[in-house]
């Protein structure tokens, strides 16, 4: 009886440890394929050309 107890526990313990295993590979695959993943094009900024210096201000538009 008590080796029963015994392979039992060592049964579940070598599954814990091939589930964290299996796991851990999991994880590590899946960063490498997102960063093998193209990086979205950059969405041009709301503001971009903007900026105007004194020398090369329009004159104001008539309303």
């Amino acid at each position: 009886m008590l080796l029963a107890a015994s392979a039992t526990s060592w049964l579940m313990t070598l599954i814990g440890v091939v589930v964290v295993v299996v796991l851990l590979l999991a994880f590590w695959y899946g960063r490498r394929l997102a960063a093998k993943r193209a990086a979205p094009p950059p969405q041009p900024q709301p503001r971009e050309n903007s900026w105007e210096t004194p020398d090369n201000q329009e004159p104001p538009k008539p309303h």
